[in-house]
């Protein structure tokens, strides 16, 4: 790397921060105070190859407002832990080569903090959920990008019932943060939660085409299958909640799965 691309380096560096994920007001606190245009998410239970930094500038210099990586499983020798894996941000969800893409995982991403700050007002609730983050820069027409040049390995549950708790609560969170976010009528509320006890086949389906996409074994993807379903059941429920109570303390509860449930090696 010549001067000018380390000096970029360091600055980058010096505005990555680990953090619990869920913790909203942490997320925005940081952006708003780095000086930095690029910033880095990475959670606790993630971690980042050598070579992230600098391909994620090369590919924000080409005009991407966002950047990932491929993820790789940490603790893939667990049955469970893969399960979660394979659906959070494995091959049966995200694509596992590299292109211009509708979705990355926000919460292990570098952004450019000025296309985030556009959204100050809501930043907070975006944050909690960064699915929406992402949907609402892609809408405005930003770019966002994945690239199997960045192995990221990232450790997921290792007990199965946790596994579901933390889906439960981050689609309660999820579901309410869209109403408030997207102002919805009371007809598509009513419509949303009748319409939540699909949601585990719903997602199978997008599970079995992405899987088929990435070129996965589909003869494991079908031995999965009744307990990705069952994992799929968890989000469909904490929807239907989050529809029936409203948030209450699903981000708080989040943020303890997150960073206090088991991930083994």
């Amino acid at each position: 790397m010549d001067m000018s691309e380390m000096k970029k380096v360091a600055a980058l560096e010096s505005v990555v921060f680990n953090y619990p994920a869920g913790n909203n007001a942490l997320d925005k606190i940081s952006m708003e105070l780095h000086q930095g245009e690029i910033v880095g998410l990475v959670e606790e239970h993630v971690t980042v190859p050598p070579n992230w930094v600098r391909e994620s500038l090369r590919l924000h210099a080409e005009g991407y407002a966002g950047v990932t990586g491929v993820f790789v499983p940490g603790n893939r020798q667990h049955r469970v832990s893969m399960l979660s894996f394979l659906i959070t941000y494995g091959s049966y969800i995200l694509p596992q080569t590299s292109g211009e893409t509708n979705h990355i995982p926000a919460d292990n991403s570098t952004l450019m903090r000025s296309k985030v700050l556009r959204y100050k007002n809501d930043l907070a609730l975006l944050l909690d959920t960064d699915t929406l983050l992402i949907r609402r820069m892609v809408a405005d027409g930003e770019k966002v990008y994945a690239s199997a040049n960045i192995q990221i390995r990232h450790w997921s549950e290792a007990n199965f019932l946790d596994a579901c708790v933390s889906l439960f609560y981050w689609n309660q969170m999820y579901i309410w943060t869209c109403a408030v976010l997207e102002n919805w009528s009371t007809f598509r509320h009513v419509a949303r939660l009748l319409t939540s006890p699909l949601v585990a086949f719903v997602r199978c389906g997008k599970s079995y085409a992405q899987a088929r996409r990435n070129g996965a074994d589909m003869k494991q993807f079908f031995v999965d299958l009744p307990a990705i379903f069952i994992l799929h059941m968890a989000s469909g429920t904490g929807i239907a909640t989050g529809l029936l109570l409203g948030c209450r303390n699903s981000r708080l509860q989040f943020t303890e799965c997150e960073t206090n449930l088991a991930r083994v090696e």
